[in-house]
C-alpha cells in the first residue's frame, strides 16, 4: 500500500487511490468515460476558471478536500457522503463511495491521454497536454478562458521528435498560422478565414535564410517567391525551378544594388545591373559558369549607348528617340578600332531594314557595294536586281529613287545570305555613273566596204581534234606533240588553241572555240596577231567553218596594244559596225568606247556608249552602257 503512505486514500477492499498520479482532464473527456453524477458539481465547484479543465492545481484542492474528509488514509462511506454534501448532493442518496472512486480512477487512468493539464500564470490560457500516440506524437492545446466562462482553443501543438514539432495558432478573426520546426528548418504557414494558403515562409535557422512564398486568392496558385539572407533579397521562377530572376542586395545608406536574370536559349544566364531609374549599368552573360560577354551602359544627351567585348569584337549599340521613334545603331568594331559593322537593329540587337536617302550622282552598284560590304561583282548585280524589284524599277533601268530600302539580310539565289554590314559606309565616288552623256559626232572617216582583193578565206576546215571532246581533260591544259597548247572546259571540250608555250604564258590564244546551250559548237573563231602578239584582227566561223564575220583592228600602240578603232565586217565586206572613240587610263584600262551602225540611208549614226569603272583593286570591271540617246540603258559587270 505504498500508494496510501505516500498521500493516497483507500477506499477498502484494495480499492486506493495515488494522488500522486492527478495531471488533468478536460470536462468532455470525463463525460466520455462515464463521470455519472459527480462530474456536474464537480467541475462546477473546482473548475475555477471554467474551463472546462480540471488543471494541476484545481485538482490540487480536490485532492485536499477529500483527505481533510478522510482524516486518515481511509475514506468511510459516512466520511464521503460528508464529501457529497460539500458539493450540494445532500438528496444524492444514490451516491456511493464507489462512485467517487471510479471518478477519481477515471482521472488517475487518464483514459483520453491527458498527460498534463494546468494554468499558465503569465497568460492564464489553459494547457493541455496529451500523451504521445501510437505514432507517439505528443499533442498540446491551449486554451483562452473567456470572461463568460467558456474558453476557446488558441494553439494547437504536435511534438513529433525533441526536434521536430508543429504549433498551429488559430487567431480571433478566423484566420489561421502554422510553424513546423524540424531541426534548423522551421516553415510558417498562414491561412485565412475560409482556410485558404496566404503565404509560406522556410526559416533555416543555422543560414538564417528565409524563403517567402505569395499566394492567389484560390489558396493555390502562386503569386510570386523570394529568398531572403542578410541584405540580399533573391525573386525567384517557381515555374522554372525556382531560378532567380531578380537579386537586391541592400548596401547600406539607403543604397541598394539590383540585378536581374535572363535565361537565353543556348543554355546561358545574362545577369543585368540596373540602377535606382531602372536603368541597366551593366550585364554579364554566363554559360557553364565562365563569362562568355560583357556589357557597359552609359548615358548622356538623351542617348543610351550599351559597350561589350566579345572575341576581341567590341560592339556598340546607341538608342536615341522614344516609342515609334525610337533607332538602335549597332557598332561592331575589331581589336584594333576599326570599324567593321554599322547597322540598324531592334531591341534584340538583329538588324533592320534600312532606308538610305540618294545622294546626288550615287548608283545602285556604289550603293550597294559600300553598304553590304562586297566585292563580288556578281554578288552586287544580283542584289542591286533584287533591291530594283522591291522598289519597282526595271532591272535595264539607271534610275535612282529618293529613298532605297535595304533590307538586313538578302537571300542569293544559291542560297547564301548577304547582311547589311554598314549604313555609313560612304559610296565609292569611282563608280558614280551620269544619267546621261552627251552623243558623239560619227565619225567622217569610215570606210565603206573591205577590199575584195582582201578578204579571208570564206570556209575553213576546222581540225576534227580541236572538235574532240575529252571529257578526261575537263578543265585541264594539255600540250600536243605539235607544241601547240589545247585549254579544255570543264565538259573536256577544247575551248582555246594557243600556238606555243609561250603564247600560253603570255595569254595569246590564235583560236576561240565557243559552245551554245546544248554544247554544240556556235563560232569558231581565228586572232591574228603580231610579232608583239597584239591583236591585228579575227575572222569569226559557223559550225561548219563559213565566214561570218571578221573585224579589224586600227591605231595599235605597238607598246600596250590599245587600238584607237575597230571595224566589223560582214563575210561579204560591207561594213556592219564601228567602235570608235577608244579612251584609256594612264594604267593604260579602256575607259569608254562608242558604237556606230550603218543606217538605211548609207551613213553611220551613234548607238551606243560603254563606260568601264574598275574596283579598288584594279581587276574587275562594271560596264555602264548609254543607248542612242546618250541616256544610261543598264550598270552592269563584266
Amino acid at each position: 500500500m505504498s500508494g496510501v503512505e505516500n498521500g493516497g486514500i483507500s477506499f477498502g477492499k484494495n480499492q486506493n487511490i495515488n494522488f500522486d498520479n492527478f495531471n488533468g482532464i478536460q470536462k468532455k473527456d470525463f463525460d466520455k468515460a462515464g463521470g455519472g453524477a459527480l462530474a456536474e458539481p464537480i467541475f462546477a465547484k473546482y473548475d475555477k476558471n471554467k474551463d472546462n479543465v480540471l488543471d494541476e492545481s484545481e485538482l490540487k484542492t480536490l485532492q485536499d478536500d477529500i483527505r481533510e474528509f478522510a482524516k486518515d488514509d481511509t475514506l468511510g462511506k459516512r466520511e464521503a457522503k460528508r464529501f457529497f454534501k460539500s458539493l450540494g448532493l445532500e438528496k444524492g442518496h444514490d451516491l456511493k463511495r464507489e462512485d467517487l472512486y471510479k471518478f477519481l480512477q477515471t482521472i488517475q487512468a487518464d483514459k483520453d491521454s491527458v498527460d498534463r493539464a494546468y494554468t499558465d500564470a503569465e497568460t492564464g490560457d489553459t494547457i493541455v497536454q496529451y500523451k504521445p500516440d501510437e505514432n507517439n506524437v505528443v499533442n498540446l492545446i491551449r486554451y483562452t478562458n473567456n470572461s463568460d466562462n467558456t474558453h476557446t482553443p488558441k494553439a494547437m501543438a504536435e511534438v513529433f521528435s525533441e526536434d521536430h514539432h508543429r504549433t498551429s495558432f488559430l487567431n480571433d478573426d478566423g484566420t489561421m498560422s502554422i510553424v513546423d520546426v524540424n531541426g534548423n528548418k522551421q516553415v510558417e504557414a498562414q491561412y485565412d478565414e475560409n482556410k485558404l494558403l496566404i503565404q509560406t515562409s522556410e526559416i533555416d535557422t543555422q543560414t538564417n535564410e528565409k524563403v517567402t512564398t505569395l499566394y492567389e486568392e484560390d489558396g493555390e496558385t502562386i503569386k510570386s517567391k523570394f529568398r531572403q539572407n542578410g541584405a540580399v533579397t533573391e525573386y525567384l521562377d517557381p515555374a522554372n525551378g525556382d531560378r532567380v530572376t531578380e537579386r537586391v542586395t541592400d548596401k547600406g545608406n539607403g543604397v541598394t544594388e539590383t540585378v536581374q536574370f535572363t535565361y537565353n536559349e543556348d543554355g546561358s544566364v545574362t545577369e543585368t545591373t540596373v540602377g535606382a531609374d531602372e536603368k541597366p549599368i551593366s550585364s554579364v552573360t554566363k554559360k557553364d559558369g565562365q563569362e562568355i560577354s560583357s556589357v557597359q551602359y552609359t548615358y548622356e544627351d538623351g542617348k543610351t549607348v550599351q559597350t561589350s567585348t566579345k572575341d576581341g569584337v567590341t560592339t556598340e549599340i546607341t538608342t536615341t528617340g522614344e516609342g515609334e521613334n525610337v533607332q538602335r545603331v549597332k557598332v561592331e568594331k575589331d581589336e584594333q578600332g576599326n570599324v567593321t559593322s554599322r547597322v540598324n537593329v531592334d531591341e534584340n540587337g538583329d538588324p533592320v531594314a534600312y532606308k538610305h536617302k540618294v545622294n546626288q550622282g550615287e548608283n545602285w552598284y556604289g550603293i550597294v557595294q559600300a553598304k553590304y560590304g562586297t566585292t563580288n561583282p556578281k554578288t552586287i548585280m544580283e542584289i542591286v536586281h533584287q533591291l530594283k524589284d522591291k522598289a519597282g524599277v526595271k532591272r535595264s533601268s539607271a534610275m535612282m529613287p529618293a529613298e532605297i530600302e535595304l533590307p538586313p539580310t538578302i537571300t542569293l539565289k544559291n542560297g547564301k545570305e548577304i547582311s547589311l554590314v554598314n549604313i555609313d559606309a560612304q559610296f565609292d565616288e569611282i563608280n558614280t555613273a551620269q544619267a546621261t552623256i552627251t552623243v558623239p559626232k560619227v565619225p567622217e572617216d569610215v570606210p565603206s566596204a573591205y577590199p575584195q582583193d582582201k578578204l579571208p578565206a570564206q570556209t575553213v576546215t576546222i581540225p576534227p581534234e580541236q572538235l574532240e571532246v575529252k571529257p578526261e581533260n575537263a578543265g585541264k591544259t594539255v600540250t600536243q606533240d605539235d607544241g601547240k597548247v589545247f585549254k579544255y572546259d570543264s565538259e573536256g571540250r577544247v575551248q582555246l588553241v594557243y600556238n606555243s608555250q609561250d603564247d600560253l604564258n603570255a595569254d595569246h590564244h590564235s583560236v576561240r572555240l565557243q559552245y551554245d546551250d546544248s554544247g554544240n559548237l556556235s563560232v569558231y573563231k581565228l586572232n591574228y596577231r603580231d610579232k608583239n602578239g597584239h591583236v591585228l584582227g579575227a575572222n569569226e566561223y559557223d559550225k561548219d567553218g563559213n565566214l561570218t564575220l571578221f573585224w579589224i583592228n586600227e591605231g595599235i600602240d605597238p607598246k600596250t596594244g590599245n587600238n584607237q578603232r575597230q571595224i566589223e565586217y560582214n563575210a561579204e565586206g560591207t561594213v556592219n559596225c564601228l567602235f570608235d572613240n577608244y579612251v584609256y587610263d594612264e594604267e593604260g584600262r579602256r575607259v569608254s568606247i562608242d558604237k556606230f551602225v550603218p543606217n538605211d540611208d548609207g551613213n553611220f549614226e551613234f548607238i551606243s556608249h560603254w563606260e568601264y569603272k574598275y574596283s579598288n583593286d584594279g581587276k574587275k570591271t562594271r560596264i555602264l552602257h548609254y543607248d542612242a540617246d546618250g541616256k544610261l540603258d543598264s550598270d552592269r559587270l563584266s
